[in-house]
């Protein structure tokens, strides 16, 4: 089976110099590396490219950008994260979200320009995906792994895995539906003949045996099914050593690439 190996565009976020003029970058925007830089380092440690998100600088048009999803929460200023507000997903801001997104309507006009160019976008809701979409399965679905089975044979969509979102608990409190007799590898088996991308995910990360055990039954499960080619994304947190250094990130992202082809070789 081929590995398209590709890593987050927020794990590569480090400090730089991006035009503080460039589309929707403002003044704290322009203390990172632009998205271009970013994704060169990815391709200079061994990965393909970058899963994107409409980041602060973005335009839409980077070069080696395979999938994006849409913002987490774009919100329109410093002052709502502040107050708590909600927003444009209907979630308290954090400064996650301020720091790492423009307002929501250079978020839409990035999106738009991905969309033209036929990156394939991971949406997180199915009810307002398009058939045939890339859905990322995580327990706020509120759906058994059979149901979403069912929806992908019924609607073509196909599954992006998350290492982090097949076991954590749901936000908000309730069971993780996701689970048979809380075990995964049957939803896992379940999903496999659908599955197009494995995002091997340590953000937030408790057991590292386990990630690395997941990883490795997605891949063989996908397999079996008969994929000739598996996407897998490295998604990791930047820390204060990688945030304020390109070479200790560039040494971080190729430790992660190596720990992510050889769980899923």
């Amino acid at each position: 089976m081929e590995l398209v190996p590709l890593a987050s565009i927020v794990s590569l976020s480090t400090l730089g110099w991006c035009n503080p003029l460039r589309q929707g970058v403002g003044a704290v925007g322009m203390l990172f590396l632009k998205p271009e830089e970013r994704i060169e380092m990815a391709r200079e440690a061994g990965f393909l490219g970058a899963q994107m998100l409409p980041i602060r600088g973005a335009t839409g048009e980077e070069p080696e950008a395979y999938l994006f999803e849409g913002p987490w929460n774009a919100v329109r200023g410093w002052w709502q994260p502040l107050l708590r507000r909600l927003g444009e997903s209907g979630e308290k801001c954090t400064w996650y979200d301020w720091l790492l997104f423009p307002n929501p309507k250079t978020c839409a006009k990035i999106v738009r320009t991905m969309e033209r160019r036929g990156i394939p976008r991971i949406w997180h809701d199915p009810k307002s995906a398009p058939a045939g979409s890339l859905i990322e399965v995580c327990p706020e679905l509120d759906m058994t792994a059979d149901a979403i089975a069912s929806m992908c044979e019924e609607t073509g969509n196909r599954l992006v895995l998350d290492t982090r979102h097949l076991i954590r608990p749901r936000r908000g409190g309730g069971p993780n539906l996701l689970l048979k007799d809380n075990n995964w590898h049957y939803a896992v088996e379940q999903w496999a003949p659908h599955t197009e991308v494995l995002h091997f995910n340590v953000i937030g990360e408790g057991n590292r045996d386990t990630t690395n055990e997941i990883a490795r039954f997605v891949r063989n499960c996908a397999e079996l099914a008969g994929h000739e080619k598996l996407t897998v994304v490295a998604e990791f947190m930047p820390t204060r050593q990688t945030m304020q250094s390109r070479s200790a990130c560039e040494a971080e992202a190729t430790v992660m690439l190596h720990r992510m082809m050889e769980h899923t070789c």
